[in-house]
């Protein structure tokens, strides 16, 4: 049977989260743990422990995390990896879905929004790889648009790739991919105000 998870990503724009409900209708969750802005502060969402406690005592069988960060060069990529694990070392056993990078553009100007192709994929390659050596799994997302206008995607074969491509239609311009957000802002009983939701078709709590 196909895998097709149905899993939902949160941060602090979703205020309130009732886990106690999400337990019934999820497969899994993924939780912004914090991100890097334009002047190169890094900084802890603030409810990201809050949230990972509450889906831990809630029994959520999948749970992942999220970073985004205005990095500008491998280095600082690698530097941002490093400070993820900071948050996730101790909680590496209930973290079993991953930790992903978001590439999305900066409001504003800034040297991340500028960065090549090449450029860019060099950086999300260090942060996937730095995670991976801490044994967690690792991908980047982005939507397919930005997937084909700023990667290079053949230099992405063997990282889980998850695209957002809002509506009813799969992506197609990302040929190989490990899940698909369908909707970045969906109705999720429990959940105040919209979140992310994803179907997944690569179990990586099976591994």
């Amino acid at each position: 049977m196909e895998t097709k998870l149905n899993i939902i990503d949160v941060n602090r724009f979703n205020p309130s989260v009732d886990w106690s409900k999400l337990a019934g209708q999820v497969d899994g969750v993924i939780i912004r743990v914090g991100y890097r802005g334009i002047k190169g502060d890094m900084l802890e969402d603030p409810v990201f422990k809050k949230y990972l406690k509450g889906a831990i005592d809630a029994g959520i069988p999948r749970i992942g995390a999220y970073w985004w960060g205005a990095h500008s060069d491998a280095a600082e990529a690698d530097v941002d990896a490093a400070y993820v694990m900071t948050h996730l070392t101790q909680y590496k056993d209930q973290l079993n879905f991953g930790v992903w990078l978001f590439e999305k553009p900066f409001p504003g100007d800034c040297e991340y929004n500028r960065m090549s192709p090449e450029e860019r994929t060099e950086c999300a390659i260090a942060f996937m790889d730095k995670i991976q050596t801490q044994g967690l799994a690792s991908g980047v997302y982005a939507s397919e648009e930005w997937f084909a206008d700023e990667m290079i995607l053949s230099e992405l074969e063997g990282y889980p790739l998850w695209v957002a491509a809002q509506g009813d239609t799969p992506p197609e311009g990302v040929e190989k991919f490990a899940a698909w957000q369908y909707n970045h802002a969906g109705k999720v009983d429990g959940v105040s105000r919209g979140a992310g939701q994803s179907w997944f078709y690569q179990d990586f709590a099976a591994k």
